[in-house]
């Protein structure tokens, strides 16, 4: 099944194992202070923890990738920074979006291997969890850049050390930051957020003889932005067929909700006309929906927020494309569903789930 879903909020920033910063943003960059301060600051809340879940598969995915029998062999040969991004970088990165999402990847700050400085980039996305959590990974790396710098600047602290040791430096910073989620996702499961972190409400099921109820629940925490929540609950009408061919069509409305952020956003259009066709074989039915050839879905969105204006403007990008294979109810089974990770699907734009349910009588 695949799923491309709604907006891409994330804005993926590739420049993580670079020797230089990253992107300023329109205030500058900011220094962030060792780890061991940071470590003590609990500024992760309940709304971080789907994001916190996402990052510690893309880190330990990493740590994976490190203690490899492939890594090791590469790290018998000296650091060369001409083939580390195509290399050992590339694939670090690639394991982080594989296993989390592009979310995963918190373009949030950067680390530089020149002047040990660690900046962030709140503005870039993600929240002041995902840069605490960053930064208790990068906090490692400045702790052996300033021990191997005797003058704290001017040159590139790897050149001239064994891969090896660049390797045992990148395991011990992903193994502080997998400490520090852990850390954070066992407060978080505490009564504090248990109430935040339940499932939604049943939704109650529609009255049809023949339909598919598609029921989408999604969330994201940003900086400045807030949270922002999209949720549909909406009723196509099928037809089925002698020959056990399924066809419908019908309208999926998913609303925008931004409760208790400051921001506002505009021009956003959640309605989206759909076509459902499927095939049932053997007590199950092969479900495709997909939205109306040539149809946009979504006009550009706009997000403003107090005092400084445009947060973030969106293009047209929203699309539907499901592919879900759903049992047919049997006789007395009002519906059947299936559950979707909007997360996985999504590719860690937004956290949640797709349900989706098939309704078929007198089949």
């Amino acid at each position: 099944m695949r799923f491309i879903a709604i907006p891409v909020l994330l804005l993926a920033n590739l420049s993580l194992f670079s020797g230089t910063a990253g992107a300023e943003a329109a205030d500058g960059p900011q220094v962030a202070g060792p780890v061991g301060a940071v470590a003590q600051v609990q500024s992760c809340g309940c709304a971080d923890s789907a994001d916190l879940a996402a990052r510690l598969k893309a880190v330990q995915a990493v740590i994976q990738l490190l203690d490899s029998p492939a890594t090791a062999q590469a790290g018998r040969e000296p650091f060369d920074a001409s083939t580390f991004d195509s290399g050992l970088g590339e694939g670090i990165l690639t394991a982080q979006m594989t296993a989390g999402g592009v979310g995963a990847v918190m373009p949030v700050a950067d680390f530089d291997r020149y002047s040990c400085d660690i900046t962030t980039v709140p503005f870039l996305g993600g929240s002041a969890c995902s840069v605490q959590s960053l930064t208790a990974q990068f906090g490692v790396r400045q702790q052996v850049c300033r021990q191997s710098q005797s003058d704290g600047q001017g040159s590139d602290y790897w050149e001239g050390r064994m891969m090896s040791e660049v390797i045992r430096e990148l395991r011990a910073a992903y193994a502080a930051e997998e400490a520090f989620i852990n850390q954070q996702l066992a407060r978080l499961t505490g009564t504090a957020c248990q109430g935040s972190l339940q499932s939604p409400e049943p939704v109650p099921p529609v009255k049809c003889r023949n339909c598919l109820q598609y029921i989408m629940e999604g969330t994201q925490t940003f900086p400045v932005v807030g949270r922002i929540r999209m949720f549909s609950n909406s009723t196509i009408s099928v037809t089925v067929n002698a020959d056990g061919r399924v066809t419908g069509s019908g309208t999926i409305l998913t609303e925008l909700d931004m409760t208790g952020s400051p921001c506002k956003a505009s021009g956003y259009n959640g309605v989206a006309d759909i076509l459902v066709s499927g095939q049932i074989n053997g007590g199950v039915l092969d479900a495709f929906i997909d939205q109306l050839a040539g149809q946009t879905t979504s006009a550009a969105m706009r997000i403003t927020c107090p005092p400084s204006g445009v947060a973030q403007s969106l293009p047209q990008q929203q699309f539907y494309e499901v592919k879900q294979r759903l049992r047919v109810p049997g006789p007395g089974v009002p519906y059947t569903e299936e559950t979707i990770d909007l997360g996985v699907q999504t590719g860690g734009a937004m956290f949640g789930m797709i349900v989706l349910r098939l309704y078929l009588t007198g089949n």
